[in-house]
Order: structure tokens, then sequence, then C-alpha cells
């Protein structure tokens, strides 16, 4: 693994300035609790300061000079610690497997690129988490993952490769898991996994027309996605001060990808997101949430792009979306002789018509999947699968997490001890429009008692939230998932953030061949794109970032690994990935 910050060893160091006498060891600490969104953990501890002491001996005229006692930097990682000269020194008990929920309150934003831009206020929401910790004596990060969709639950990446249990179907130990690493959080999107949409009135998801309203710009955008993500992330880290010296590694899946793109540009560059700020979206109640994070770990500090990102360093991106012409270049690519689409259309004996046989208003991408999914019968997400391979996995997804002895193992502990999982303890909670949109809850999980017609347990696919961030309005406002300005984002954020991307073989939903081109094609900041074996290599132009104090950030190189994988190259592949990433974390 990478050396520990250099940042937070300067926030360990003592300091041989500071004015108070009171020992560190004496400072409040913070409480560890199971349940973030109703704990007070989030206040550090008051900064423990010391002054020099001088005293005069009696007997003669000379003077004793004691040197002050160590101060430690404000977040004491647990109570068991005392500070010393080199810091914290910490006794503390290991970090436990934990799953629950955080509260999200309504927030007001403006969402859309002027002059469509849109004032909005969203809804209450309940947004689920699991927690699994490092291996024991593994010291990494902290991997933050989720899936996209959008609407698509984590609990392919939870139950399916990444963690110390799959699912195959039945539970078994993951020689690929990611515990080998660090420590992993998986969270659940807005309504979908097992997040819930809270009603502000635990009468009104009665209503239909409540419930049909929730599903709109209000909840549903890109760019609120991305803020419910941080709000998730800081206030677990804050409520778990074990690990506030952890590097903090995103990991997006697919739609994931611009997930992780706006919650990188929101932490980098947070004062754009303040009020009045150039970007698409303003939301002064993130930008305050974030400061006071960064305050918590160091208040001296301007925590500048590159000093954010210390804590941010790496991001992990699997089969992405990245926005701007990805598809189209995707679509252009399956278009010639030779692609992958031809080469099934040889294997199955069929004829395969490319959009270049074809009249101008053929769509090379939809076409090519049509002849995918219609004439082969195949699978977009994976070649060599039947065109049910999506379904197929979230059937399964749904079962397994469905079933209350295998959702043990995964979580590593008892579903009935999460705290407002079961009916009874979840007031106000809705899913869906209509009983009929979604089959009612299968398995033991009935068990936790039963809900009413709008709410289920869990749902592995939300199309409302899928149709809605996904709606004209938002390709109107300029925040569909596909607009070109999230390329440019993902750019200025390659700058700073260490990047990893899959290319999986058997995949045409994300065409990994179409990346590098895509890159390419925003040639106001991208002078060249090479592609060596394994890699990305960007070259900027000069003036790529006239307004950034970065003007010249040289080539910066993505880890493109290939694999013989579907869309879904962590249940494929997942000691092959692991042991990649391992070795890429450990590059200095």
């Amino acid at each position: 693994m990478r050396p520990a910050l250099t940042l937070l060893l300067l926030l360990a160091a003592c300091s041989d300035d500071a004015a108070s006498t009171t020992d560190a060891a004496d400072s409040t600490s913070l409480a560890t609790t199971g349940d973030p969104s109703s704990s007070d953990s989030g206040e550090a501890p008051p900064t423990t300061t010391t002054s020099t002491t001088t005293t005069t001996d009696p007997s003669s005229s000379s003077t004793t000079t004691i040197d002050p006692p160590p101060v430690c930097p404000p977040i004491q990682p647990c109570e068991a610690c005392t500070c010393d000269e080199l810091g914290w020194v910490c006794d503390c008990p290991p970090l436990q497997p934990e799953a629950g929920f955080i509260d999200l309150e309504p927030v007001d934003f403006v969402v859309g690129e002027d002059p469509k831009a849109q004032a909005r206020s969203s809804d209450p929401t309940r947004i689920f988490y699991s927690f699994r910790p490092a291996d024991p004596d593994v010291s990494g990060p902290l991997f933050v993952l989720f899936n996209g969709g959008p609407g698509a639950s984590t609990g392919t990446l939870m139950a399916f490769g990444t963690g110390p249990v799959r699912l195959t179907p039945e539970p078994e130990p993951n020689p690929g898991s990611w515990s080998a690493l660090g420590d992993l959080l998986y969270i659940d999107a807005r309504g979908t996994g097992f997040s819930y949409n809270l009603a502000a009135d635990p009468d009104d998801p009665a209503d239909l027309d409540t419930r049909l309203a929730a599903f709109g710009l209000h909840n549903y955008n890109s760019y609120l996605d991305a803020a419910d993500f941080i709000r998730v992330l800081l206030r677990f880290v804050t409520a778990h001060p074990q690990l506030a010296t952890r590097e903090l590694v995103i990991v997006g899946e697919s739609y994931g990808g611009v997930r992780a793109t706006l919650m990188l540009a929101m932490l980098l560059r947070r004062a754009e997101y303040d009020t009045g700020g150039p970007g698409r979206y303003d939301d002064p109640a993130l930008v305050d949430e974030i400061d006071a994070f960064l305050a918590a770990r160091d208040p001296d500090l301007a925590w500048t792009a590159a000093e954010v990102a210390a804590l941010f360093p790496r991001q992990i991106l699997i089969q992405p979306t990245l926005g701007g012409e990805q598809r189209v270049l995707a679509g252009q690519l399956l278009d010639l002789p030779g692609s992958p689409v031809f080469q099934l259309a040889a294997e199955l004996g069929l004829n395969f018509l490319p959009c270049s046989a074809q009249g101008p208003d053929c769509l090379p991408w939809q076409n090519a999947v049509n002849f995918v999914e219609n004439s082969a019968a195949r699978s977009r997400y994976d070649l060599k699968a039947a065109n049910t391979w999506l379904a197929n996995l979230f059937a399964a997804e749904k079962a397994g997490l469905s079933d209350l002895a295998k959702l043990e193992q995964i979580l590593g502990l008892p579903p009935a001890e999460v705290p407002r999982l079961s009916a009874g303890t979840r007031d106000g909670a809705f899913r869906i429009v209509g009983p009929g949109s979604y089959p009612p809850d299968s398995g033991t999980i009935a068990q936790l008692g039963a809900l009413p017609a709008w709410d289920r347990y869990y749902i592995p696919f939300l199309a409302e939230s899928n149709n809605a961030i996904r709606s004209a309005l938002a390709d109107n406002v300029g925040i569909g998932p596909d607009d070109p300005h999230y390329l440019d984002l993902f750019l200025r954020n390659l700058v700073h953030v260490d990047t990893f991307i899959t290319a999986a073989a058997r995949d045409i939903a994300i065409y990994p061949p179409s990346i590098g081109p895509a890159i390419a094609s925003h040639d106001a900041i991208v002078a060249s794109v090479d592609a060596p074996p394994g890699a990305l290599v960007v070259h900027y132009q000069p003036t790529a970032f006239p307004d950034d104090p970065v003007q010249d950030p040289g080539p910066r190189q993505i880890r493109f690994p290939a694999y013989d994988a579907s869309h879904s190259v962590a249940l494929d592949q997942p000691l092959a990935l692991r042991d990649d990433l391992a070795a890429w974390l450990d590059e200095p």
C-alpha cells in the first residue's frame, strides 16, 4: 500500500508553539456508533494546546524551561488513545461489520445549465450502507463502492465478487475479497437496494399522488444523486474516527462512473457548487458539510484541490459511463468489420447489417445492440450470455439478499439487528408507485414483518429512478447522463486523482475501445491519447484549464487492464481484478 498521507503525518506531528497545558490524553474522544445518522460523534474533540512553562529556582537566579507536552490532531481515533511525541498512540478495538441507514434531510438546490437551471427541494430519504472491515493486519484505504444504473442497487458488488463472502448461489468465502486491500463501505442509491424514500408525514405514502410526485427531478438527478453519496460518506467517516487517517478510494460501476466523477468534482472544487458557482449544481449546505469535514482534519489548511486529493487520491471505475460521445463512438467502432458484433454474427451464421450499409437515420450503437439482443439473442452486457443476462443477475441478487441466512453472511451480522430495516421501524417509507409494478418480497426476509403495498425490503433496480435521471427534462437542462460536460469534469479530476478503469472483452453496453477516443474527442482539453498495453495516457493541451492553478498537468496515465469478462468484472474475474488492484495500489 501507499505510505501514510503526508498531510496526516503533518497533522500528527507535535507542535512547539501551542498554547495550553492540558494533556491531550484527557481530551474528549469521538464515540463510534452503529448509527451515524443519529450520532453526535461528528463533532471533533477540542484540540489540546500547550504552553511553555518557565520556573525559577529560589536558591539561585537560574531558570528552567519545561518543554510543552505534545499536541495531537483534533480527531482522536478512539477512547483508548494517548498523545505522545509521535501523535496519537492507540489501542483501539478492531472495527466490526456494520449495516444501517443514514437519514438525509430535505435539501434546497439549483440544478442545470444556465439559463435553464431549476430550483428544487428534495424530499427526505433513508440511505442504506453496509461496512465490512479489512482483514486482520491489513491497513489500507476505505473503498466506497456503488453500482450505477442509474437505479441499480450495489448488491451485485456487495454479494458477487468484492466482499469477504460471495453468493454462488450459496454463500462461500471469496478468494478475491477486497477486504485483503482495505475497509469496504457499500452504499445503495436513493430508493434502490435496501434504501427507501421517506414521506414527511408517516401517513402520506398511502396517497398515490404523493408517491407519483416523488419520482421527479427534485429527488432524482445526477447531481443530487452524487451529493447524496458524499453526505453519506462524510457522515459515516465522521461517526467512525478510526477511519480518519484512511485514504478514501471511490469505486463506481457502470453509471457509477458519472456519480464518481461528480463526487470528486464537488469534493476537489467545492466552491464551484456554492450559491452562484460556475457549475451546474448549487448546494450551499453540501459545501458547508464538506468544509466542516475538511476543517476537522486541519482547520489551518486552505484545502485546495491538490490537498483534498491527498484524502481522495484514487478512483476505480468498473465498465464506466463517462458521458460525452462515448456511446456514439462505441457505435462507430462496432459498425466496423471485425468488431465483436461482426464476430458474433459469423459465429452464429447470421448477417449483421451495419449502419454504414443503411440510411443516415441509423444509429450505430443502437443498431448493434438490436442485432445482439434480438437477432442473436445475446446480451449487450455479455456477448457470450443469453439476452436475459441482466434480468437473471437481478433475480439472483434479489433472491440471495432476500434470504435472511444468506444476507447475514453477506452483511456479517443478523439482518434483524440492522436498525430501521424491519417492519414497524420504517414509518413513512415507500419504494414504488403502484403495487403491481414490483413483485412482493419473497424469501425469508418477509419474516422481518409485513410491509404496506407501496414498500419493499429489497429492489435490485428502481426503474423510476432511471427514468427520472434519464428524462427529457434532465437532458434539456444539461444534466442527462450522456452530457459531454461530465467528461470535462472527469478530465479535470484526472489531473489529481489516479484512475483505474476495467476493459471487459464481452461487454458492448460499455464498449472499452470507445473510452480512449471519447477522451480524445474533448480536444479543447486533450491534445492526444496514447494506448500502450494495459493503459491510456492522456496528454493535456497547454491551455486545458485557463482558470486553474494547474496550468500544465503533464501526461496522466490511466490503468486500463483487459479482462475476459462481462459488464460485471468483479463477478466474472474477482481474483484477477483484486490482484491487479493490489499491484496498482502498491505503486508509489
